[in-house]
């Protein structure tokens, strides 16, 4: 995330990382999580980045799939991961 220098990015990882669908992520820079409410109901001040996860019961399947995309992903490497190379 350092090299977009980018103050947030959020990506779906059904789509670049070959997780399932319905996986995502969200990054806010640290400069930035302070002033910004997780939610209408619960406008925290936190500059956790925690304050953002969904609370609640989540299927375990997606989150233990995330980490077998994200080795699959390594182990295939970046450069055939890209558009157009069959993958």
């Amino acid at each position: 995330m350092s090299d977009l220098e980018c103050d947030y990015y959020g990506c779906s990882l059904h789509k670049w990382m070959l997780a399932p669908v319905g996986t995502g992520f969200l990054y806010v820079a640290a400069r930035h999580r302070q002033g910004l409410a997780a939610d209408a109901a619960a406008a925290s001040k936190s500059d956790n980045i925690r304050k953002f996860e969904e609370i609640g019961t989540h299927p375990a399947a997606n989150h233990n799939a995330i980490a077998e995309a994200l080795a699959f992903h390594q182990a295939i490497g970046v450069e055939r991961r890209r558009p157009g190379c069959g993958i």
